[in-house]
């Protein structure tokens, strides 16, 4: 009985055993299931969150994270698919918004609350983005920087972008600087354009192998470009002046033996300077009879002709007499030492310096403006530019035909006499052209101010003007009118202050300004005249040049006086004696010119 109680016991702890075991698996089951149904609700939250986050939905995002922060701090897992999300979404925005400049509220405010999602690597490639964006010439200098900008407001300014924005400009520079460089280099200011071609950024691949390439060109250029300006100077007998002209080159040439060679052949050949004490001589002329068979026609013009002018032959043939007795061309400016006290100049004499055994020159020529009497008797008709860009004479022929030449007067004749004996210049200096201004000037109508054509009239002759001066060349006023009331010297101060005014209002301009005049006929006042005080200091002319026998030349105490030789065909033939310190004046006459008969 007792044992059969006991079998009951068991049972019944059994059956205690079996139901709890069964709750404990109901319950763990139940646990389970719940857990698989959270499970699976927070793997819909992510999925949610991630299709916020692709469709740049930045408040919906925002509150779906905020929901399930605890939970994605547990599960790795889901997190890194988050984290996946916003860096590839970032990268996308980047791209976006560099090639569009802009942005919605909706995009700022999904990456500045997932900021701290995004990776080093992934701000590293936005940042790579972006510049090569700029590099491929994609995007705008501006869009590169705005998308800068954003990328430091959603950091919320932790994000400090001030190297990659300065990388931009960098690079927007170089390619200001190229745009610049062709102007320059299709200018043919290859020194410039070298210059800004180099700062261009090696890291822009579009812009930096052209740049290279145009910079080897651009020094091939340029060398033979400076090659050919020290040659001129050289011919011009400014052997010191090409030596240093070149040397200012060397940043491009430092290991260009030709251009090392030409410096110490330029030195070599500058040569010794001395003073010099002894006469200096002025000649002058006037346009050159071209077809002497034209100006001598038997006309009333033949005297005048014969007596004022001379050949072009007679001109070629005195050249070579100067330099062949060692004569130079030089500067009269050499002669003076001015100083300006208050309102007047002072003038004295300067101390001649020359290279050893040369002899002192001045050449002028009066009136180059190629007057209307003129045309058809066998004179050039006014100065142009040639082919090569140098002034030459339009001259007709006998034949009627009308020629460009560089041997039919006296300015092309002596640059290119030059050009052959550099050391028959000092310094490159050429002659002085006197110009009046009742016909115009060089040919051209520039008195004709009222004129449809006066402004290309006007644009040509300052062109020559400017081309003269730059070649050695200098300008002397000789008086508005050339009126003979200069003959006389009946000259009122009324007449002379009309003259100079006009003068001063129509050449001036074209020419700039001079300090040198050239007195019409050779007429000179006493240094107490009113009227020399107008000239010579009021209107500051204090070179003045006069004509007179055997050159003589003086100095006042506000002007420098100097008497010219005529060397036409009067001198020639009548005034022999005056050519004797240059040349025997039979070796020079042309033997066309006519029986001197007046």
């Amino acid at each position: 009985m007792k044992l059969k109680k006991t079998f009951s016991m068991k049972k019944i702890y059994i059956g205690l055993g079996l139901f709890a075991m069964v709750v404990l698996l109901l319950y763990v089951g139940a646990l389970l299931i719940n857990n698989n149904i959270n499970q699976n609700s927070f793997n819909r939250e992510v999925n949610s969150l991630i299709d916020s986050i692709e469709n740049y939905q930045g408040t919906e995002s925002s509150l779906a994270y905020f929901s399930i922060t605890e939970q994605l701090n547990e599960n790795s897992k889901q997190l890194k698919k988050v984290e996946d999300a916003i860096n590839n979404q970032f990268l996308m925005f980047v791209t976006k918004t560099v090639k569009n400049g802009n942005n919605n509220e909706e995009e700022l405010i999904l990456f500045r609350e997932f900021y701290h999602m995004i990776s080093n690597d992934s701000l590293l490639e936005g940042f790579s983005i972006i510049e090569d964006t700029y590099i491929n010439e994609k995007c705008t200098k501006d869009n590169a920087l705005y998308s800068l900008a954003v990328l430091e407001t959603i950091s919320q300014y932790k994000l400090d972008t001030s190297s990659k924005q300065e990388t931009i400009y960098k690079l927007y520079d170089g390619r200001q600087s190229y745009d610049s460089a062709l102007i320059h280099y299709e200018a043919k200011e290859y020194q410039k354009a070298i210059d800004l071609f180099s700062l261009v950024q090696p890291n822009d691949l579009a812009y930096y192998e052209k740049s290279l390439q145009y910079i080897d060109e651009c020094i091939i250029l340029l060398k033979e470009m400076i090659i050919n300006e020290s040659d001129t100077l050289a011919n011009q007998g400014f052997y010191l002046k090409a030596s240093k002209y070149l040397s200012n080159y060397l940043l491009y040439f430092s290991n260009d033996q030709d251009i090392k060679s030409l410096i110490s052949y330029y030195n070599i050949l500058e040569p010794e300077l001395v003073s010099y004490d002894g006469p200096v001589y002025h000649v002058f002329f006037h346009s050159l009879i071209v077809y002497p068979e034209l100006a001598f026609d038997g006309d009333y013009e033949d005297k005048g002709y014969y007596q004022y002018m001379t050949t072009v032959l007679e001109f070629k043939r005195m050249l070579e007499a100067f330099y062949d007795n060692n004569f130079i061309l030089i500067d009269i400016n050499l002669l003076v030492n001015v100083s300006k006290v208050g309102q007047t100049y002072e003038i004295n004499q300067s101390q001649l310096i020359l290279p050893k055994g040369k002899k002192p020159l001045i050449i002028s020529i009066d009136d180059v403006s190629y007057y209307n009497y003129m045309i058809g008797d066998g004179y050039a008709e006014k100065l142009v530019f040639d082919e090569f860009n140098e002034i030459a004479n339009l001259v007709q022929t006998p034949d009627k035909d009308m020629i460009v030449s560089r041997t039919s007067d006296i300015i092309p004749i002596l640059d290119d006499f030059v050009k052959l004996h550099p050391d028959f210049s000092f310094n490159g200096a050429k002659g002085i052209i006197a110009l009046t201004g009742y016909e115009g000037v060089f040919g051209y109508e520039t008195h004709l101010t009222e004129s449809s054509n006066y402004e290309q009239e006007y644009e040509t002759a300052k062109a020559i003007a400017d081309k003269l001066l730059e070649t050695g060349w200098q300008f002397a006023n000789h008086s508005y009118t050339h009126n003979d009331y200069f003959r006389d010297m009946t000259v009122t101060m009324e007449d002379l202050e009309y003259d100079t005014t006009k003068w001063e209002l129509q050449v001036e301009p074209i020419i700039g300004e001079t300090h040198i005049y050239v007195a019409p006929f050779g007429y000179i006042f006493p240094n107490d005249d009113e009227r020399y005080k107008y000239i010579t200091e009021e209107k500051e002319y204090y070179i003045y040049c006069s004509v007179g026998g055997n050159g003589t030349t003086y100095y006042n105490h506000h002007s420098f006086v100097m008497y010219r030789i005529n060397l036409d065909g009067k001198t020639l033939k009548i005034n022999s004696h005056l050519t004797t310190p240059f040349f025997n004046a039979e070796d020079i006459i042309d033997s066309r010119r006519p029986i001197y008969t007046w």
